[in-house]
């Protein structure tokens, strides 16, 4: 003993710790491998059990797909402002364009007349072009009985408010000439009475030596509906949580209208473009969920490989079943995963439909480690009992399982602390589902991996397993390890020497640079068009829109809550003339420039990723963060995904960690170290001469199992 002490290396304080942890580790997945191989019936009983209580929680289960409720902090005084706006503006019931669109008073033609005599008699010392508030100059009562009286009419912006629509037959008489004059001339709606310039709505504008308008290339209109927030049907609600909301009224009109631009006949060289509300919805929609045949064969294509690497090609060996099984591990922990969240009331976005697909990459990898580690048991490990020999196998395994395990759901963890409510609910399903796929693919899956064991060394048919072969011999083709081999013998010996060492050093560091480049020059930037099929009619007009109206951009709204307003006006009034003069802004409609304009009018008297990321050109947008913060923790783990985004990151990130893993890793600790995982009877204190069989034998304790066994 004492001369094997001598030659036995010495631990520091930090290796005795952690083969304390491994040690530990490796006693109760042993002890849990052993008991899940001796019962697999009643593991797996329990497990189908629990996931069928879990699916409870889908009684409350609720797809979320208002972008107010999924990208707005709850915290955040917007969320709060649009809710009580839902309130108070739900209007609108009916199924006709008339009673959908967004009404105002309107005052043109006949009641315009009749509003400048009543003013002459009112007010017989003013000027009967000045503007009058008549809210201040007749009792409330009246003015609020008069209002609602008043004629109202669709709201409709276009270059056919110079005419209005209360006379049909004068645009078939209008001549060129006639539009020509009007558009120079005009500047009120025949409707409304409300000055507007009539030039914003075209483009490509040609103009004479005077600057008169002579012809121009397009015309934009503006068809103003009013949505029944109160009457929103989530059903018709975009899914993929990127539109806005519409009442089932509005949105079956909205269909209604759409169909019939699409199929307009439209001559004369013209050309129609167009989009309704839903469009954005039910594209962007169509487009996110409409590949379901590339994600069936993606996992037809996955199973094939997981029956390639798992079994071999024999008629016994072959695992079609264990496969198949190893699979459906992983969507019964997601469902018992989405179950539970459902019923502690956690939402479900659009972003969640991709956590099946995450899951399953790590499932897979989960399974590959523990059928390897029953690969690499010994030839004295292979001697002992089935329930041993998975016991010793799950020893490896489920340390392995452990860390990959944890770190992905501490890297969920981590980006559940967001204030995007999607985001962090993503993040608390992506966490939940890890920790219940870990404790799935240790009991479940080596549950059936035992009883497929079983069968095998019963010589029972791999995809029938009532079939026992007689006298059957595995080919010796179906032995053969073609990777092990090409790992083993070619791939370790060339990157070990010296030569490709330093190449490896190099390349990586060039790839540190080039990296730190790329992030440095990372911007931040997000274009729903992104999500829009080039082929559809809302990207043809979304790209009309932006080469002609290029300072038409998004309209923006700022509300304010209880404030001090008179204490507070100037400070409006600069917010006001600050945005104006932001390069970003192409205009601004501020109430408080109408009340200024106002009060000094009618009382002047009286008052007076990243690097990667950029060369492909993505943005860091809503996507690609979740991405970044999905490769923390699966940065060996890679997945399919329909959008374009998940398929660049995943690409990178998978092959940046090939890379680190299986070049750079491996020469790294060839010259830096640490020394190779010590094994149990190379431990001091042990006794070399007695061989394998011994440091088998103390590894596997405690005694009651073997006197179990004995007895």
């Amino acid at each position: 003993m004492e001369e094997a002490d001598e030659h036995s290396p010495k631990l520091t304080c930090i290796q005795r710790v952690s083969y304390t942890v491994v040690n530990t580790l490796e006693s109760f997945f042993y002890r849990y491998g052993h008991s899940v191989a001796s019962h697999p019936g009643r593991y797996i009983a329990v497990i189908l059990l629990m996931t069928g209580l879990s699916w409870i929680g889908f009684l409350n289960f609720k797809v979320e797909g208002r972008s107010e409720k999924l990208w707005i902090p709850q915290m955040y005084r917007i969320r709060n402002m649009l809710a009580s706006i839902e309130i108070t503006n739900s209007k609108g019931q009916s199924f006709n364009q008339s009673d959908l669109c967004a009404r105002v008073p309107a005052l043109g033609g006949k009641q315009r007349k009749e509003l400048l005599k009543l003013k002459a008699q009112l007010f017989p010392g003013r000027q009967l072009d000045m503007e009058v508030d008549w809210s201040l100059m007749v009792d409330k009562r009246i003015y609020n009985r008069f209002y609602r009286r008043m004629p109202t009419a669709c709201i409709d912006i276009s270059i056919l408010e110079m005419w209005g629509y209360s006379n049909a037959t004068v645009f078939a008489t209008l001549t060129d000439q006639d539009v020509i004059n009007a558009i120079n001339t005009v500047n009120l709606s025949s409707t409304f009475s409300y000055p507007m310039n009539f030039k914003e709505l075209l483009s490509g504008v040609t103009t004479n030596s005077s600057g008169h308008v002579v012809a121009a290339r397009t015309a934009l209109t503006h068809m103003v509906m009013q949505v029944s927030t109160a009457r929103i049907d989530e059903e018709v609600t975009n899914q993929a949580g990127l539109g806005e909301a519409v009442d089932p009224e509005l949105f079956a009109w909205e269909g209604e209208y759409l169909k019939a631009l699409g199929e307009a006949n439209v001559t004369g060289g013209l050309e129609l473009y167009y989009q309704a509300q839903r469009s954005f919805s039910e594209i962007s929609e169509n487009t996110i969920f409409g590949d379901v045949f590339y994600l069936a064969l993606g996992n037809a294509i996955l199973f094939i490989y997981v029956q390639l690497m798992l079994g071999k090609f024999n008629m016994v060996e072959n695992r079609p079943i264990l496969s198949m099984l190893g699979m459906l591990t992983t969507y019964l922990a997601v469902s018992m995963a989405f179950g539970l969240c459902s019923a502690v009331g956690l939402l479900y976005g659009p972003v969640h439909n991709i956590l099946p697909l995450l899951m399953i990459g790590l499932g897979v990898d989960d399974m590959f480690v523990i059928v390897q580690c029953w690969q690499n048991l010994d030839h004295q490990e292979r001697q002992l009992n089935l329930h041993k020999r998975m016991g010793q196998a799950l020893r490896h395994a489920g340390v392995a399982i452990t860390v990959t395990s944890m770190t992905d759901c501490g890297a969920f963890l981590i980006g559940a602390t967001t204030v995007l409510p999607a985001l962090r609910s993503f993040c608390i399903y992506a966490a939940v589902s890890v920790l219940i796929l870990y404790a799935f693919q240790a009991t479940f899956f080596v549950a059936w991996f035992t009883c497929d064991q079983r069968r095998v060394e019963e010589k029972r048919n791999g995809l029938f397993w009532c079939y026992k072969h007689k006298d059957w011999e595995p080919n010796k083709c179906s032995q053969v390890d073609l990777a092990s081999q090409f790992f083993d013998k070619v791939y370790t010996k060339v990157l070990l020497l010296k030569p490709t060492k330093v190449l490896v050093f190099l390349v990586t560091a060039g790839l540190l640079g080039v990296s730190i480049w790329g992030v440095m020059h990372l911007r931040q930037y997000f274009d729903p068009i992104l999500f829009i099929p080039h082929s559809s009619y809302l990207f043809q007009f979304l790209s009309k829109l932006l080469h002609f109206y290029p300072q038409a951009g998004e309209r923006g709204t700022i509300y304010f809550g209880e404030l001090n307003y008179p204490q507070e006006l100037y400070k409006i009034g600069a917010l006001g003339e600050a945005l104006e003069r932001s390069e970003g802004v192409a205009s601004v409609n501020s109430w408080y420039d109408l009340m200024a304009d106002y009060t000094l009018k009618d009382m002047g008297e009286g008052v007076n990723v990243m690097a990667l990321m950029t060369w492909w050109g993505l943005t860091i947008d809503i996507i690609t963060c979740i991405n970044l913060v999905l490769s923390i923790g699966l940065c060996v783990d890679y997945s399919a995904h329909i959008a374009l985004h998940f398929m660049q990151i995943f690409l990178g990130v998978f092959i940046y960690g090939v890379f680190h893993g299986l070049v750079f890793l491996p020469v790294l600790l060839s010259v830096l170290g640490p020394a190779p995982y010590l094994k149990p009877h190379h431990l001091p204190g042990r006794d070399q001469d007695e061989g394998q069989l011994r440091s088998l034998r103390d590894r596997m304790k405690p005694q009651p199992l073997e006197q179990a066994e004995g007895s």
